[in-house]
């Protein structure tokens, strides 16, 4: 059995002069429900052995709190180039390159890639777009990560912030 949880970033500041959007970092309501959800996972014990965020400013800043708050080392939060606006295609190959000691993984990543993934994933293709902050986790009957996107979902389980903002990618 494979473990692989999927977070969508906490709501960012708008998009503005100087910034370009993969700079924007997390607002200050991003923080909070970054934070929330990360104490909701913590209740729950899902506990990643690694995080995989991509590059960008608002998805580094939602895996550094999710380790914090979870106490994922330093070493085991990795950011990669490939998960930023990532179309469900990467974010499968990005998967199926986990260690493969690993059971559980956590991927930090935006829409509309990540919700139509984990719909992909989960075998639900009714399964709603991903607010900020929320979470799908899916338990494959995966040997290995390299079966991931063929193996069987065991269980799915959904965490949405209470007061989950819009869609924005």
């Amino acid at each position: 059995m494979k473990i692989v949880t999927l977070v969508r970033h906490g709501r960012a500041r708008p998009e503005a002069a100087p910034l370009r959007d993969f700079d924007r970092p997390l607002d200050d309501r991003g923080r909070q429900e970054v934070r929330g959800t990360a104490r909701r996972l913590a209740e729950l014990h899902w506990q990643p052995e690694a995080i995989v965020a991509s590059a960008a400013e608002r998805t580094r800043q939602t895996a550094q709190i999710l380790a914090s708050v979870l106490g994922v080392p330093e070493h085991r939060v990795v950011s990669e180039a490939r998960l930023y606006l990532a179309p469900p295609e990467k974010l499968l190959e990005v998967l199926r390159d986990l260690d493969r000691d690993f059971t559980e993984a956590m991927l930090v990543g935006h829409n509309p890639g990540l919700s139509e993934f984990a719909r992909e994933l989960a075998q639900l293709p009714e399964l709603a777009d991903l607010a900020t902050a929320a979470v799908c986790r899916i338990t494959l009957a995966a040997p290995e990560w390299g079966s991931a996107g063929r193996a069987r979902p065991r269980r799915v389980e959904l965490e949405m912030p209470p007061d989950a903002a819009p869609r924005q990618a």
